[in-house]
């Protein structure tokens, strides 16, 4: 299942990274600000056109805004693994850390 929500969240933070409005944004891909506002809110089901062309505008992969991550990119699940471990006690945090360092001496 698509979860727009996720989406507009994940566009909202590009959006932002690039100092970009919502009205910005909104004017360039020729929709209504409160239209661009429920893409944003995951209101409304966005089209793979609108997403590219929302995507070019960011300079970011469309697979990023859909899925969250962009396979080709070396550290892909960085900020996935970042968001366990912060969830974690740290006893298990220490645990982890010695199994990585055993995997990383391994050839």
């Amino acid at each position: 299942m698509i979860n727009y929500k996720l989406i507009g969240q994940r566009i909202r933070k590009a959006r932002l990274k690039n100092s970009l409005t919502q009205e910005t944004l909104a004017e360039k891909i020729k929709v209504s600000t409160e239209y661009f506002s429920k893409i944003e809110c995951g209101k409304v089901k966005v089209n793979l056109q609108r997403l590219a062309q929302i995507s070019n505008i960011l300079d970011e992969k469309i697979e990023y805004l859909i899925a969250g991550t962009v396979l080709e990119s070396s550290d892909y699940l960085r900020e996935d693994f970042l968001f366990v471990l912060k969830s974690l006690p740290s006893e298990k945090v220490d645990a982890i850390l010695k199994i990585a360092k055993i995997i990383a001496k391994l050839k």
